[in-house]
């Protein structure tokens, strides 16, 4: 026998479960047009009005179509419209308004607004937008890349470039951009032909950085394609050197030659750091760094050793900083290091004492020595990769060396006018 049910109508109701007033729907806005999936695209609006404002003064608009392909390329991107030709199936009323019109936009006047383009037009459309102020008096860690726009069109003369992607030289296009870390923004960008490399434009758009954006002190990413040549590295190291807030990081080359002399120098002349794995459990990465901080402890070695009779240290001006310069003044008489830049390096010339032109014009001396090292006296390459086998290395090249100069002054002595005990340098005058 089935059990009777109660009636729903005598169940008692729960207080939650009652029958709510159902809201009176609003009466239509006089100001609506029309419904929209891209209501949000809106909120980029006055910023898009913004850069309409900058791109009457520098675009041409010959034929009437530059709010048009303006307001179009800026909001396509952002409602997901890949291709241009994706424009001509869309009939949202709510993309028509963004796009300056009250239908959607054709892909042909848009079209052919972007390829009558002027590049100088679009360049300096970029400069005057860009987002300088996310940098303006911080300090700034900018990393400077470039994208590959492969091009298939012939219509066009197109130089050719190397593609990453396809691993080959290809008609192609590239957009040079410098990246924000902090705050995550392209602070500039720069399109260029495909035959235009990193290192070319590497020092002019760090300038480019510290005259506009005015950062209180900007840290330089680059990658290896900035610095290909030691040309390039140099100008890197010039760019630095005459402007005291800047810092570059450069990732060198890994020539295969550069590769078998790093890995010949001991594990003792770097400083090693290690950065996690590339996912869960792998092993740590080990990242070694050179120490260029030696002029100092060196000197110091060489002065206590010699008693004192030091006068002069010439240097490379790869070891120059002003506090290499400062702490070597107190440990000799007359430091010789030059600095970094080609006016700097002439005004210091121009500037200095007699005796740091002196010390300065001997320098080159050294330079000879170290070639005659590597030719004559077996340190072209060190063979044995521990640094007790290393410092024997340079210990025998350098007896070696000596032994020819006593070798000589020996001949001179008994023999003045003999082959070997000729010299080309100049006599000091006693």
């Amino acid at each position: 026998m089935a059990p009777t049910r109660r009636p729903s109508s005598c169940r008692p109701r729960h207080p939650s479960r009652r029958p709510q007033a159902k809201p009176s729907p609003l009466p239509p806005s006089a100001l609506h047009f029309a419904t929209t999936q891209y209501a949000g695209a809106f909120l980029l609006l006055p910023q898009a009005l913004r850069w309409r404002a900058v791109a009457n003064d520098c675009f041409t608009d010959d034929y009437g179509t530059l709010e048009r392909g303006l307001l179009t390329s800026v909001f396509a991107p952002l409602v997901g419209l890949g291709r241009i030709f994706h424009c001509d199936p869309m009939n949202d009323l709510g993309f028509a308004w963004l796009s300056g019109g009250r239908r959607c936009p054709s892909r042909y006047p848009v079209g052919g607004w972007r390829r009558h383009l002027s590049w100088h037009e679009v360049d300096a459309f970029c400069r005057r937008t860009a987002a300088w102020e996310w940098v303006e008096g911080e300090d700034a860690l900018v990393s400077f890349d470039d994208h590959v726009i492969p091009r298939w069109t012939r219509k066009f003369r197109i130089p050719k470039g190397f593609s990453t992607t396809r691993n080959k030289h290809r008609r192609c296009e590239k957009l040079f951009f410098g990246y924000d870390v902090g705050s995550r923004r392209f602070l500039c960008v720069r399109a260029t032909p495909g035959n235009v490399g990193r290192r070319d434009l590497s020092v002019s758009l760090t300038r480019r950085v510290l005259r506009e954006g005015r950062p209180r002190s900007l840290h330089a990413l680059f990658d290896a394609a900035a610095g290909k040549s030691d040309a390039d590295v140099r100008a890197l190291w010039d760019r630095v050197e005459d402007e005291p807030t800047l810092t570059v990081t450069l990732r060198a080359c890994r020539y295969p030659t550069r590769l078998a002399q790093w890995k010949q120098l001991p594990s003792g002349l770097f400083v090693a750091y290690e950065e996690p794995g590339p996912y869960v459990g792998a092993p740590a990465k080990e990242i070694r760094l050179a120490d260029q901080d030696l002029v100092v402890p060196v000197m110091k070695k060489l002065q206590e050793r010699f008693e004192g009779k030091i006068k002069s240290a010439s240097f490379d001006r790869g070891f120059h900083t002003p506090e290499n310069q400062q702490k070597l003044g107190e440990i000799v008489g007359t430091p010789c290091i030059a600095t970094k830049g080609q006016e700097k390096g002439r005004r210091q010339q121009k500037e200095g004492t007699v005796a740091f032109r002196k010390a300065r014009q001997s320098h080159p001396g050294v330079e000879s020595v170290i070639g005659a090292l590597q030719s004559g006296n077996g340190l072209q390459r060190c063979r044995d990769r521990s640094r007790q086998g290393f410092e024997r290395y340079i210990g025998l090249g350098i007896l070696g060396r000596n032994l020819q100069t006593l070798g000589k002054l020996l001949l001179a002595q008994n023999k003045a006018d003999c082959q070997a005990a000729k010299s080309k340098r100049k006599r000091q005058a006693s």
